[in-house]
């Protein structure tokens, strides 16, 4: 009567694992409006109903101006929360509009190794952003401004060379 026991409790967390969906929580694509320069990262908050939600592995692709990307995890047979957030690096891309497409998979490692990660599709969601053109310093200098230091260390003086009454005639 003991192994029954022990089988069924065993039989009930595992169907509780594989009914169980890992959800993409909120999606953050840094910088907020990126340039051509700038390299992209988004940022996933994700959420598993099991223990254990290691990262595995992620795969990109771009084709014209669709970007997917596919992230994998291992997950634990326990039932409690686990919250992880994915980071993912975008090389800078040229001027346009792009659709990324972000896709969470998982793989349930019972503690043991290795976990092959990304047999089970949990959740997918698609954002929109843009990538302008950069802006370059001699082009606000035409306007009338003059930013100091160039380069900078995150910090710098914007200055008008002219009245700023001429620049708003």
């Amino acid at each position: 009567m003991k192994k029954i026991n022990s089988t069924f409790l065993l039989l009930s967390l595992l169907s509780n694992i594989v009914l169980s969906q890992g959800n993409i929580n909120n999606i953050n694509i840094q910088p907020l409006n990126p340039s051509s320069n700038d390299t992209i990262f988004v940022y996933a908050d994700i959420q598993f109903p099991s223990s254990s939600c290691e990262y595995f592995n992620s795969f990109q692709s771009t084709s014209a101006n669709t970007i997917e990307i596919t992230t994998q995890h291992c997950i634990g047979m326990l039932t409690t929360l686990c919250n992880i957030t994915d980071t993912i690096k975008i090389n800078p891309l040229s001027p346009g509009s792009y659709s990324l497409n972000l896709k969470l998979t998982s793989d349930i490692n019972y503690g043991f190794a290795p976990c092959n990660g990304g047999t089970n599709t949990e959740d997918s969601i698609s954002v929109f952003f843009n990538v302008s053109a950069p802006l370059s310093f001699n082009e606000i200098e035409k306007i009338g401004f003059i930013i100091n230091p160039n380069p900078s260390n995150g910090t710098f003086l914007i200055s008008s060379k002219n009245n700023v009454n001429d620049l708003l005639a």
